[in-house]
């Protein structure tokens, strides 16, 4: 939604920005905060005669600072993308830029009109038909009457509703007031585009629209201000990109090596949480017991232990074992990859079924191993993608499971965490052929 753009600090003092900077951002801080009782706390603040202490000389709340310490500048033309997780101020900050959200330090400049749209969507009255929304939310955008009858036919063809326009708003479905929304944002002329997830509603179609329009309006010359969790948009869009962290600025700079940055904090955050089970997991729940497994240790392609890997790099498995069958026996080796939210089989390793990485068979059959010894198995390329996983190991003598290990080697598989050629998701099966040319077409 429109807004005078905020050319004052927390003080209340002229902020004297940079000339060459359509938005100015210095220090800015926003602080929320927590009530005790979400009810009675505030109104207890409200009334001046309350004492802002509870019992036992303490705060019925706590602060909470969600935009922090944050300074950023914007020039004319730019197009700029604000990325992180979900609670990392990024929406708070917009709202500071839009003159929505008051700044509690620093200060912010913005200079010109500013055009805001929220993933909640602009006001839609629910009683008004979609032409009268049309007008209304015109009007709330800033636009004049003559622009908002010049613009009300694309508005309506943009949106695909159709005879629908002049039914009441609250009998469209959900993707039909989506629809309705983001088209009138969308015929939107702005000098600063701000906009905050706002192409996440509606079918796949519509949204491939809007995304469309988001880059005319990039090309167009305006100043656009995005948050997005749609890090391909990003790269092919923005002229620089910010990753925003717990309220925090933590990398600036091209788009691709904040996405980078991005990636590799998601994948070094669900490395964290993966269950250290390794060794102390190795329990045998059946088998003949006459094959043992000491250790299992999970090695990348530089052959370091680690509990995260990329698809389509290597990755190594190394089972240190000791059986009594004597020497020289041979086995079979059965391995389930287990998808750790629910322990489903997910990949199936079986060294009587061995597939190379170009196709094919490839050394398949019994190994032949000593009493003591590790085994290693290597994949290269890892093909899980974007979850937690661990193993099952069986190893068979003489079609008798010697030994069953389940949820072994607990691990998580993501994408590179460099967006570019780097980045493989997983090797497509495929083959060619070759025919002479086609005689089709002649006489």
């Amino acid at each position: 939604m429109s807004a005078n753009p905020p050319t004052r600090g927390a003080d209340g003092q002229p902020s004297g920005p940079n000339p060459d900077n359509v938005i100015d951002i210095r220090n800015a801080t926003k602080h929320f905060r927590i009530y005790d009782d979400s009810v009675a706390g505030p109104i207890r603040d409200a009334l001046s005669f309350w004492p802002w202490k509870s019992a036992g000389g303490k705060k019925n709340y706590k602060e909470f600072t969600a935009v922090d310490d944050v300074s950023l500048t914007v020039e004319r033309g730019e197009i700029i993308g604000i990325i992180g997780p979900n609670g990392a101020g990024k929406t708070t900050l917009l709202k500071m830029i839009a003159g929505l959200l008051s700044v509690d330090d620093g200060d912010i400049h913005v200079a010109g009109r500013v055009t805001s749209v929220f993933v909640q969507g602009v006001a839609a009255h629910p009683e008004f038909s979609g032409r009268e929304n049309i007008y209304h939310n015109g009007l709330l955008f800033g636009m004049s009457p003559e622009e908002i009858r010049d613009r009300t036919d694309w508005i309506i063809d943009f949106s695909e509703l159709g005879e629908a326009i002049d039914r009441p708003f609250r009998t469209y479905s959900s993707g039909m007031q989506a629809r309705l929304l983001f088209s009138i944002s969308m015929s939107i002329d702005p000098e600063i585009f701000i906009v905050d997830e706002a192409l996440t509603t509606g079918d796949a179609r519509f949204i491939e629209k809007c995304q469309q329009r988001l880059g005319e309006i990039c090309s167009s010359g305006a100043t656009v201000l995005f948050v997005t969790h749609a890090l391909t948009q990003v790269m092919a869009l923005c002229d620089r990109a910010y990753l925003m962290e717990k309220g925090q600025l933590t990398a600036s700079g091209d788009p691709e090596t904040v996405v980078a940055s991005y990636n590799k904090s998601i994948f070094q955050k669900e490395v964290n949480t993966v269950d250290q089970n390794g060794e102390s997991n190795l329990i045998s729940s059946g088998g003949s017991g006459a094959m043992e497994l000491n250790k299992v240790r999970l090695l990348d392609e530089e052959g370091h232990e680690g509990k995260g890997f990329q698809s389509g790099k290597p990755m190594t498995i190394e089972i240190e074992y000791e059986h009594s069958l004597g020497e020289d026996a041979e086995f079979n080796i059965v391995m389930w990859a287990l998808r750790a939210s629910d322990l489903v089989r997910v990949a199936e390793f079986n060294t009587l079924e061995l597939v190379s990485p170009e196709g094919g068979p490839s050394q398949a059959g019994l190994v032949t191993l000593k009493k003591r010894g590790i085994v290693c198995v290597h994949f290269n390329p890892l093909l899980l993608l974007n979850d937690k996983f661990s193993f099952w190991i069986r190893f068979f003598s003489n079609r008798i499971m010697c030994c069953n290990y389940y949820n072994v080697a607990s691990f998580y598989a993501g994408k590179s965490t460099r967006p570019g050629r780097d980045e493989l998701v997983f090797m497509h099966p495929g083959e060619i052929t070759v025919r002479p040319p086609s005689d089709r077409g002649t006489s």
